[in-house]
């Protein structure tokens, strides 16, 4: 509800296609200066002025352009998208600046600047104002009511972290919500998802944890013959022993320790430019498998916890060499990813913790679960149940 779904998709994809762009320019750019440096080394003026010289400049510095676009731009998305499942479980439509400095690790203003600047890319639905005197996200939507599923007893937000209803002890909640003219509910579905590990990770997770670990695991071969290929050439550059067996070999066609090196530096151009492309390659594949088994091993976590929320100290690994903030840094990161879904990181008594089973359900019926469309009056009556839904277009009161 808060992301620009259509727009984010087409970034990723523009994304991918520029960091595609960018490691061909950047490799053979620099395949191409570096091989001229070896064969002109001792002209520098040849060197500056060679044919092949301008137009190699300028694919390295546009690749270098698309990369760190692409990058920053991915970074972005993922730090949205992290903002949006903090927004969609909000229950009272106002979210402070230094809960998500908490959340994010991040400084106030930093928080701020970047929702400022995602509302107009990224973002959608809510708008930064004073509120009582306090700088706070106001999110365009407002809930009608909230209350305990089991009894019906109205219940604060604070509630569902404590899991307690004050009058039958139940944890489950139930909040309706409208959003300019559209019905969804939020409800905490902790109970029908014990034992579901699933339900906490996205689709198709073991595939993607597969996929993952083969480029990875290719990734760091290739890196590993090349970076051993490399430092081979580099200490055959430096072997003048070396170059002299080649240099008295029947089956060399090169004539002089100066060719010998020229051809040695070649070979070291080459090698060097594979592990300069594959070592980025194999971080960020260590990374994404990284979060891959976060979100493998905390939904089987969450999947069997007895709470509707988990501390930092309970997510594993449980062991005290880890610290709590490490541990939600790594939460956060497979959130930012979309590898661990219906939770998220939520601050509450000034303690983050992992809130679980929030689930949202959009436009529909609290009642009969049929879509609610077309809301123009302050009731709506649903055309399939015939229940009354009071106050779906009730605006919040704002300073």
């Amino acid at each position: 509800m808060y992301l620009r779904e259509k727009l984010i998709t087409a970034l990723k994809a523009k994304n991918i296609i520029f960091i595609v762009l960018a490691v061909i320019f950047i490799i053979s750019s620099a395949a191409v200066i570096l091989d001229l440096y070896s064969v002109y080394h001792n002209d520098m003026e040849t060197f500056r002025t060679a044919k092949a010289m301008p137009s190699a400049i300028l694919f390295l510095k546009i690749g270098i352009i698309l990369l760190v676009e692409a990058l920053i731009s991915n970074k972005l998305i993922f730090d949205a998208t992290f903002y949006s499942r903090c927004f969609e479980g909000d229950l009272d439509g106002y979210v402070e600046y230094e809960d998500l400095a908490d959340i994010t690790v991040k400084k106030k203003f930093i928080v701020k600047l970047q929702l400022l600047f995602f509302s107009s890319i990224y973002m959608k639905n809510y708008s930064l104002k004073t509120v009582d005197g306090k700088e706070k996200i106001v999110l365009h939507s407002k809930t009608v009511t909230c209350q305990c599923q089991s009894c019906g007893a109205p219940v604060e937000k604070k509630i569902y972290f404590t899991g307690e209803c004050p009058y039958c002890g139940s944890s489950d909640l139930f909040a309706k919500v409208i959003s300019g003219d559209r019905f969804y509910s939020i409800k905490s579905d902790f109970s029908s998802v014990r034992n579901k590990p699933d339900y906490y990770t996205c689709k198709r997770l073991t595939s993607k944890k597969a996929s993952s670990l083969i480029r990875l695991i290719l990734a760091l071969i290739v890196l590993a013959i090349f970076s051993m290929y490399l430092i081979d050439q580099i200490q055959k550059y430096n072997d003048h022993d070396y170059q002299v067996k080649i240099l008295l070999s029947p089956d060399n066609h090169l004539k002089s320790f100066d060719l010998i090196k020229k051809d040695i530096m070649g070979n070291i151009i080459f090698a060097g430019t594979f592990v300069a492309a594959f070592l980025p390659i194999s971080i960020f594949g260590i990374l994404r498998t990284r979060a891959i088994i976060t979100a493998e091993t905390c939904s089987k976590k969450f999947g069997n916890y007895p709470k509707p929320y988990v501390n930092a100290s309970d997510i594993p690994p449980e062991t005290s060499n880890v610290k709590p903030a490490r541990k939600l840094k790594k939460v956060k990161s497979s959130l930012r990813r979309g590898y661990l879904k219906n939770c998220s990181l939520e601050k509450n008594e000034n303690i983050v913790r992992v809130a679980l089973a929030k689930q949202v359900v959009k436009d529909k019926c609290p009642f009969c679960a049929a879509p609610i469309t077309g809301v123009v009056n302050d009731n709506y009556k649903c055309s399939y149940c015939g229940n009354m839904i009071m106050g779906v277009v009730a605006k919040k009161t704002e300073n």
